[in-house]
């Protein structure tokens, strides 16, 4: 693979990736701060930062659910104003 084409994914998946990097690091810190606090055994320490793996699905399916929820509500008004003010052109 060629370093501009490593260099273009890079740059076409920018904003994702810097999301994806934000999530590990405020999962790891929030895991770790609960640790911190309640005290528990190493293995729930571990158990808790291995579920961040189906945390980050569940996070990125309900973005995806809500940002696909938000263009249809979005195209669905603008087809109720372009209906009424062809109404009103009539």
């Amino acid at each position: 693979m060629k370093v501009s084409s490593v260099a273009d994914r890079i740059r076409e998946n920018a904003g994702g990736m810097f999301a994806d990097l934000v999530f590990a690091v405020v999962w790891v810190a929030v895991v770790t701060a609960v640790h911190g606090v309640l005290q528990g055994p190493g293995w729930a320490y571990y158990m808790l930062l291995l579920a961040g793996v189906p945390a980050y699905f569940v996070f990125h399916a309900s973005l995806s659910a809500a940002t696909e929820e938000t263009a249809t509500e979005e195209t669905a008004e603008e087809a109720a104003t372009e209906g009424e003010e062809k109404a009103k052109n009539d």
